[in-house]
């Protein structure tokens, strides 16, 4: 999540009619709940009179998160050229929503990581996590690659509310792929693994 933060100072002193810079401004964003890690901090330096400034924060939601509303605090800070303290203090609320129903490949790894030509398939597991509210009994996950002749499908998975199940596919490569890849000494090469990641990253 990114928050757009501003800040101005208005020139006002102790002493009446008179515009100071507010130096070593300080913020920090915090919230109350431990459910959602948020504990940031902002230097803005010195802004000066009748100027502002702005700054943008971002924090990550995790995916686990319950559906809820989320206090977060503000604590501004700073020193004018006198020597004074300035302070103020802000909340605000975060209204997370989580989807009813929402599947993510959460992980997955390939065995072998790197392969010789005497390889001629390799065992891709991939974690299916549920981060929606509500249990799931259609679940699918397909690999596919024209390029490597690659098709593979489960479906009907069943996995309840913020579970994680794991599914493994024993992939067989093409021959005419091995061969193409590979130096004719059949040194150790990562290029055909970089293919198959690729599959789950597009």
């Amino acid at each position: 999540m990114k928050s757009a933060i501003d800040f101005s100072d208005n020139g006002d002193c102790q002493d009446e009619g008179t515009n100071c810079d507010i130096e070593d401004v300080e913020v920090t964003v915090e919230s109350r709940d431990s459910d959602l890690d948020v504990d940031e901090d902002i230097d803005f330096d010195t802004i000066r009179a009748d100027r502002n400034d702005m700054e943008q924060l971002s924090f990550e939601i995790p995916d686990d998160i319950d559906e809820d509303d989320y206090d977060i605090e503000m604590f501004l800070t700073g020193t004018d050229e006198n020597g004074a303290r300035h302070g103020d203090y802000w909340t605000f609320t975060l209204d997370v929503e989580v989807p009813d129903n929402e599947l993510v490949i959460s992980s997955y790894d390939l065995f072998p990581s790197q392969i010789d030509c005497n390889v001629n398939k390799v065992t891709l597991s991939v974690t299916l996590e549920n981060t929606g509210t509500s249990d799931q009994d259609r679940g699918a996950i397909l690999i596919e690659s024209a390029r490597l002749d690659i098709k593979e499908s489960i479906y009907r998975i069943e996995i309840d509310s913020e579970d994680r199940i794991t599914k493994t596919f024993d992939l067989a490569l093409p021959d005419d792929l091995i061969q193409t890849i590979f130096h004719p000494d059949c040194l150790h090469t990562s290029i055909l693994t970089k293919r198959l990641t690729g599959m789950l990253q597009h």
